[in-house]
């Protein structure tokens, strides 16, 4: 599935993600886009179920993503793990940074194919 490409601008909220696992794709559709903070949140979700032991270290090793102390920077919360993921308004930079999260977790950041509601590549 070597379809990522290059990242072009867009207004329209992400609605699901697919993402190659070597195992089979996993996919996982946000049923109410709610916009592109809450599609990262959704990420980090799929990396804590597919690795619960090394998710805690992966994660906050991103740097200036996630934090262990909620704040009006880090409000969004990851499941119940105790960490909390920056709210960002910008689009392109939560894209690039799911690319980013995917491949601290050992994937290749073309295993991950980000659509927007009318199926379209984002």
């Amino acid at each position: 599935m070597n379809e990522v490409g290059t990242v072009g601008k867009s207004n329209k909220k992400p609605a699901s993600f697919t993402l190659e696992t070597g195992e089979g794709k996993k996919s996982q559709t946000v049923e109410t886009p709610r916009g592109w903070n809450r599609f990262l949140s959704e990420v980090c979700a799929l990396m804590q179920t597919q690795h619960p032991d090394s998710f805690r270290q992966n994660i906050l090793s991103v740097p200036g993503w996630f934090s262990e102390s909620e704040s009006s920077k880090f409000s969004i919360p990851i499941g119940n793990t105790g960490i909390y993921l920056r709210r960002e308004s910008s689009a392109g930079k939560i894209r690039e940074t799911c690319y980013e999260i995917v491949t601290q977790f050992g994937y290749p950041e073309d295993s991950l194919l980000i659509k927007d509601s009318d199926g379209i590549k984002l």
